[in-house]
């Protein structure tokens, strides 16, 4: 429909310049490339579009990888929501670490909060997010280390209990606390 062609538009009359226009006018394409087969008399349209990163609520945009902002019409639904302030800088340097994430682990994400890790009011690692999963379990990840998000569902699927993981260290080991043993550490603290 975009492309304004059908079965009947003349073949000749039809410009490819136009069609790829077209395209582009919607919201998740990000490149168009259209190529016409004189032996044949057929189009070709090759569209990628822009993956959705997630949804900031702070200003009501769809963020795309690369960047792009969207405002959010409601249309699109399946992606995590972005919940609090994060310096500029950095989360410009998220959005681009983030847009790496394959999209099955992306849909398990339900909200993203910027988390820097702290310890008696100094600031260890200003570059560390929580992510709230659908599953119920939590996920603490820094910039540096976020390409371990990919490993998650293999993680998950070797978790008896739901709790916090870890994968904000450096090595490639990950540490997985259960919310019972959080509770239990919370209470011998008290």
């Amino acid at each position: 429909d975009k492309a304004n062609i059908d079965v009947d538009s003349p073949f000749f009359k039809t410009s490819a310049i136009k069609i790829r226009k077209n395209i582009e006018k919607l919201p998740l394409v990000e490149e168009v490339v259209v190529r016409r087969n004189f032996l044949d008399f057929k189009f070709t349209i090759e569209v990628k579009e822009s993956k959705i990163l997630f949804l900031n609520v702070l200003n009501d945009k769809l963020i795309l990888e690369g960047g792009k902002e969207l405002l959010d019409d409601n249309r699109y639904m399946g992606f995590p929501t972005f919940v609090n302030y994060v310096p500029e800088k950095i989360y410009k340097k998220f959005i681009k670490a983030f847009a790496k994430t394959n999209d099955d682990t992306i849909k398990m994400i339900s909200e993203i909060e910027y988390n820097p890790d702290k310890y008696n009011d100094v600031v260890l690692d200003d570059e560390r997010f929580l992510l709230r999963m659908n599953d119920g379990n939590q996920i603490y990840i820094n910039i540096v280390n976020i390409d371990k998000l990919n490993k998650y569902q293999s993680i998950y699927s070797g978790l008896k209990e739901k709790g916090v993981l870890y994968l904000d260290s450096s090595n490639d080991n990950y540490i997985f606390e259960t919310y019972a043993m959080i509770k239990s550490k919370e209470n011998n603290e008290n």
